[in-house]
């Protein structure tokens, strides 16, 4: 029986969008805004490189939200989720996560306006 499924786009910089596509990565976190309230495991998340318009193809096997970057890295393992950093070191991995902004915002505000999501990947 076929089940459709849907294909959400995201956009990831470099390197993380290397490191999903030799699957190093395995874990994308995210701010869990209300888009990503509509994905379910099985989609296909078509992760799009905003600087040369490459893509990956993965398939969504679980997820799961958390309230903040260092309950996810400690539960879902940094290197899962930031395969360039140590294992455990969840200090570098908070830091890294709240340097980042979206639409002007601080990904510190973020988090506590809107939680975050990890999203479980896997092959198509």
């Amino acid at each position: 029986m076929h089940t459709h499924r849907n294909v959400i786009e995201l956009p990831l910089r470099s390197p993380h969008f290397e490191y999903v596509e030799c699957g190093s990565k395995t874990v994308d976190a995210r701010i869990f805004y209300p888009k990503y309230r509509r994905l379910h495991p099985g989609d296909v998340l078509k992760f799009v490189n905003s600087d040369t318009e490459a893509f990956i193809l993965k398939k969504l096997t679980s997820m799961k939200s958390y309230d903040d970057f260092r309950l996810l890295l400690k539960e879902e393992g940094v290197r899962s989720c930031l395969p360039n950093l140590k294992d455990g070191d969840v200090d570098a991995g908070v830091q890294l996560y709240h340097s980042f902004k979206a639409n002007g915002e601080s990904y510190v505000e973020l988090e506590t306006k809107h939680r975050v999501i990890a999203l479980r990947l896997g092959d198509v």
